[in-house]
């Protein structure tokens, strides 16, 4: 009985998994040959915007602490700024 949970990487892939890799690698050639190789800038400036997104995402998270925490945990209902009037 095998345990498909987890993986040995020392164990040899059997021949249907060598198969199924190579078929994938060989997908993976044509789809870059006939398609992404006239894309590669694109998707490189895609690459660096997603990066740049998520960045930006985590920094608001970590500057709205503080008033989540302020406002929720403590209760503080005057955690607002003042009004000029």
């Amino acid at each position: 009985m095998t345990n498909r949970g987890t993986s040995d990487a020392t164990a040899p892939m059997s021949e249907k998994e060598t198969i199924d890799t190579e078929a994938q690698r060989g997908l993976f050639r044509w789809i870059w040959r006939s398609y992404m190789r006239r894309h590669w800038p694109t998707i490189a400036v895609a690459g660096v915007l997603m990066s740049i997104e998520g960045s930006m995402l985590g920094a608001l998270s970590y500057m709205m602490k503080p008033m989540f925490d302020q406002v929720f945990i403590e209760g503080d209902t005057g955690a607002h700024t003042e009004s000029a009037a």
